[in-house]
């Protein structure tokens, strides 16, 4: 019986220094070559063009299998019959569905399959990879670090030996091993390259190579995750373009904290399990040495003022930024229903009328529900019509974690034009602020105007054909472009006369609208 071909997959975990080896790996090919190894090159991905250091390493081939697309890669395995192959696809260790590791694991079928994996401490990877959901335009998380935590826990990522014995079962690995992320003796790339038997090709590059260190300041983390929530309507290079322009920003902006390390919210007994996990790898001669969980961290403390201003003008400048992308795209209709999709004098109107009343309304507007939840400190809800399309939305709307609650309901028929039975119906606190989409009909208008408390009202887009019709006495006007800002006079001296068919007139340096 012929001997089989072999292959070694490197699975990950990601934020374990993947990107450092793929890096040597690619730099030496020919080197490897010469030794008998085949670090492929056709599926080795870089998919940011703002930062070339940074690989998913093989992930390609996995789409590839599944799109039968294999002629290019099966040629470098042709033009190689003898070499062991070597193959990096961080992303196996957790994100990947069994469907496509055992698509990888029968095209190996036939091959002396391997796995080789390097593990961080779990409390350790938790806060590295939190991080890295963030702030990545791949994944553009709005998870806070508990709900990441939980998430992590109850998938199986953190049972390291259950999720290794798993992945070698859907790959069909002969062999199955380990190693420790870091070791205070020796760098990470030797160590790689000494479990998978390879040579030192270029030992000084060995040595010192790292990628993908970049900047975590707490700042920067919490301002990228109250974005997420905004950017939805992002394709993936813009996305990645503001990750990149947002961590520039917070490069000038010092935020008066450095990285933090919160602690990390398992149980006494799920940290005793998660250990007796890594203990058994050591012991059946999987793992290379011993593995704690890492750092137990702090308990978290509200941000000192100082950091709360400079995440807040950090957010704003993100803000701008993404903005500016958006418009820049020229496809209005992709960011309708987005706050990328308002102008910037009313991002900023809403913005102001947030800061001033920490309750808002917002009438089949989402665009200006989750702007306003991406301030601390209030309290966001929005009224969306029955229609088919509400459901899915409010779901989507429910798994944004945003600074603020953001409560999203679609009332029945009966509240159509009574916004305090809404009010009442959900026990919700009258607001201060009312947005009206572009869907608003007169009669709930005409409710609000005329018969509830709220100090501003904000008619977005279509919205704003219905003011000839409402009872617009006691209301300072603005024009916001396409939408209208509504301001509640108080006392007699802020009374504009009258203008026949209505008309503009400027007080300071506002546009004033006057009503007839």
């Amino acid at each position: 019986m012929s001997e089989r071909r072999r292959v070694t997959i490197h699975i990950g975990q990601t934020k374990a220094g993947s990107t450092s080896f793929q890096n040597y790996m690619d730099s030496q090919r020919k080197a490897l070559m010469i030794e008998g190894t085949l670090f492929p090159q056709s599926p080795l991905g870089r998919q940011n063009p703002y930062d070339r250091d940074r690989t998913p390493g093989h992930i390609e081939l996995l789409r590839k299998l599944a799109s039968g697309d294999l002629a290019e890669f099966e040629r470098e395995l042709a033009d190689h019959p003898r070499a062991h192959v070597v193959l990096s696809i961080e992303n196996l260790f957790v994100d990947q569905p069994d469907a496509a590791l055992a698509r990888l694991g029968d095209y190996f079928r036939n091959w002396d399959v391997r796995i080789l994996a390097v593990l961080r401490p779990q409390l350790d990877w938790l806060r590295s990879r939190h991080v890295e959901n963030v702030l990545s335009g791949f994944h553009s998380s709005t998870d806070g670090f508990a709900t990441h935590v939980r998430a992590a826990m109850d998938s199986g990522a953190l049972d390291y030996r259950g999720r290794l014995a798993h992945l070698g079962a859907l790959l069909g690995a002969r062999q199955v091993r380990a190693i420790r992320f870091q070791d205070d003796a020796r760098p990470l790339v030797p160590r790689f390259l000494e479990a998978l038997g390879l040579p030192l090709t270029d030992p000084g590059l060995a040595q010192q190579i790292h990628a993908n260190r970049r900047e975590k300041a707490p700042v920067l983390i919490e301002a990228k995750r109250r974005l997420n929530s905004l950017t939805g309507a992002l394709r993936l290079t813009e996305r990645l373009e503001l990750e990149h322009r947002l961590r520039q920003a917070a490069a000038r902006i010092n935020g008066g904290e450095g990285e933090s390390l919160p602690e990390v919210p398992l149980s006494a007994e799920e940290l005793e399990l998660l250990q007796a996990g890594n203990d058994a790898l050591l012991a059946e001669g999987i793992l290379d040495a011993p593995l704690d969980l890492g750092q137990p961290g702090e308990p978290a403390r509200p941000p000192e003022p100082r950091t709360r201003e400079a995440t807040d003008s950090l957010f704003a400048e993100g803000l701008t930024l993404a903005t500016r992308i958006a418009r820049r795209a020229g496809d209005p209709a992709r960011f309708a229903g987005s706050a990328l999709g308002l102008s910037r004098e009313q991002i900023a109107a809403i913005r102001e009328a947030v800061a001033r009343h920490p309750v808002s309304l917002h009438l089949d507007a989402p665009e200006s529900a989750t702007l306003a939840a991406c301030s601390e400190g209030r309290l966001v809800a929005l009224l969306l019509p029955q229609r088919r399309e509400a459901w899915p939305a409010m779901a989507r709307l429910d798994r944004l974690e945003t600074a603020s609650p953001l409560i999203a309901v679609a009332p029945d028929a009966s509240c159509a034009d009574d916004p305090a039975l809404c009010l009442a119906r959900y026990h919700l606190p009258s607001p201060g602020l009312i947005v009206a989409g572009a869907g608003t009909g007169a009669g709930m208008l005409r409710a609000i105007l005329g018969g509830m408390a709220a100090e501003r009202v904000i008619l977005l887009g279509d919205a704003r054909r219905h003011l000839p019709e409402l009872p617009t006495d006691g209301w300072r006007g603005r024009p916001l472009g396409d939408a209208m800002l509504l301001s509640r006079r108080h006392g007699a001296g802020h009374a504009v006369p009258a203008m026949a068919g209505g008309g503009v007139a400027r007080r300071g340096n506002d546009l004033e609208v006057r009503f007839r």
